[in-house]
C-alpha cells in the first residue's frame, strides 16, 4: 500500500468518504456522493464505535460504478474494524 502513494496514478484519491460517531453525535462528508458516508457511519453505530472515524478513499478510474461500489465503501469501512 505504501508504494501506491509514489504512482501518480494512486498519489491523491478523488473521492474521500468519512464519518467520525462520537457518543450521540456524528459528523459524516460524502464528497458529494448521499450514500457512502451514511453507510460508513451505520458499521460505526451497528459495532458502538464511538470516537472513531473512519476515511474511505477511492479513485476515478473514468468508469461509472453506481452501486457496485457500495460494498466496496463498506470493504473499506470494515477494515478499519479488522485492525482493531
Amino acid at each position: 500500500m505504501s508504494g501506491l502513494r509514489w504512482n501518480k496514478k494512486f498519489a491523491t484519491p478523488t473521492h474521500n468518504s468519512s464519518a467520525l460517531l462520537r457518543s450521540e453525535h456524528f459528523l459524516k462528508n460524502d464528497d458529494g456522493h448521499a450514500v457512502e458516508a451514511p453507510l460508513i457511519l451505520r458499521v460505526l453505530k451497528r459495532e458502538n464505535l464511538d470516537d472513531d472515524i473512519v476515511v474511505v478513499s477511492r479513485w476515478s478510474g473514468g468508469t461509472p460504478l453506481s452501486a457496485k461500489r457500495f460494498p466496496h465503501v463498506h470493504a473499506g469501512a470494515r477494515v478499519h474494524l479488522d485492525t482493531r
